[in-house]
């Protein structure tokens, strides 16, 4: 019999529902000479927070199909750091440590005024040796909100749609972080625009 290397994920596709009020007209603008008719948005995400028992339960119900959930997977702003700190707690609190499962999300926090701005970041956390460590990539990219993706996405009540719109997020240096846990799996947490 040949042993199959697998890694069985756990998607959530969290917030179950979008709501265009997400979105809003950032403070951070342009410098006032420019010439450019873009603009840039905040994301405010869910303002509700991901629940922990929710996420026990997934993995009760996807344990009971695959045995063993080694990694779950949540989209690109769908957690506060508060948030992915209660869900990383909850797991080590209930999970024997020998079958907790990595974490990968998209992590959101809001500019505190109008000199700063948000941030959108990946993270992997992975339990090991009694505590949680975390891989951290900043996103590379903006995500840009053209007139297509406003109509698309319903935003036309919140952002102009004859303007580009882009996202009020810190670029930070580039970088890409790997994770090789073993030697025939090798991670590289990347967000959205940041593939091209």
């Amino acid at each position: 019999m040949i042993a199959v290397n697998t890694v069985k994920s756990l998607i959530i596709p969290w917030p179950a529902k979008f709501e265009p009020r997400w979105f809003k007209p950032s403070s951070h603008a342009s410098n006032r000479e420019s010439k450019e008719h873009t603009r840039y948005f905040d994301y405010s995400g869910s303002p509700r927070s991901f629940d922990s028992d929710a996420l026990l339960e997934m993995i009760r119900q996807a344990e009971k199909s695959v045995n063993r959930v080694h990694i779950i997977i949540f989209p690109e702003l769908a957690l506060t750091e508060e948030n992915l700190s209660d869900l990383l707690r909850a797991l080590a609190q209930s999970q024997s440590r020998g079958k907790l499962p990595m974490v990968l999300t998209g992590i959101r926090s809001e500019g505190t005024d109008k000199n700063k701005l948000g941030t959108n970041s990946v993270v992997l956390s992975t339990f090991f040796a009694g505590r949680w460590y975390q891989l951290r990539q900043n996103k590379h990219h903006r995500w840009k909100l053209d007139a297509s993706q406003i109509r698309q996405y319903n935003l036309s009540g919140v952002l102009a749609g004859n303007r580009d719109w882009w996202e009020a997020v810190t670029i930070s240096q580039r970088k890409l972080s790997v994770l090789a846990p073993n030697k025939w799996l090798a991670l590289c947490p990347l967000i959205c625009e940041d593939l091209a």
